[in-house]
């Protein structure tokens, strides 16, 4: 994704965020009417201070990477995430590999010892 596409993208989480949060403060004040405006205003600002924030975290992100520093968190995880999930699936087919080979030494077995 390009510059301008993640610029974007993270006034969008940010308007979204800010949007949220007065809806959250509406919805409160409905259930609480005896809260006045006055008071609700210091929350409506850390609402806002936050959502800054993760804006400016994403901004930085951005500088990061342009300077050629990869933010790679989560596509380190997802690859992680995905190596054990193969390993697991590796060791399960060598398993069913060892019981079919312990299923026909049984019968091979079993039969030995009806020839006999």
């Amino acid at each position: 994704m390009d510059t301008k596409k993640k610029y974007i993208l993270n006034i969008f989480i940010l308007v979204h965020f800010i949007i949220l949060s007065i809806i959250i403060l509406y919805i409160y004040y409905i259930t609480h009417m005896n809260i006045k405006l006055q008071s609700m205003a210091p929350v409506l600002g850390m609402f806002i201070t936050t959502g800054g924030i993760i804006f400016q975290i994403g901004k930085h992100s951005e500088r990061l990477e342009v300077i050629g520093l990869k933010v790679e968190a989560q596509e380190k995880e997802v690859q992680n995430t995905y190596q054990g999930i193969n390993q697991v699936n590796n060791k399960l087919n060598i398993i069913t590999n060892d019981m079919g080979h312990v299923k026909k030494d049984i019968n091979d077995i079993k039969n030995n010892m009806i020839i006999k």
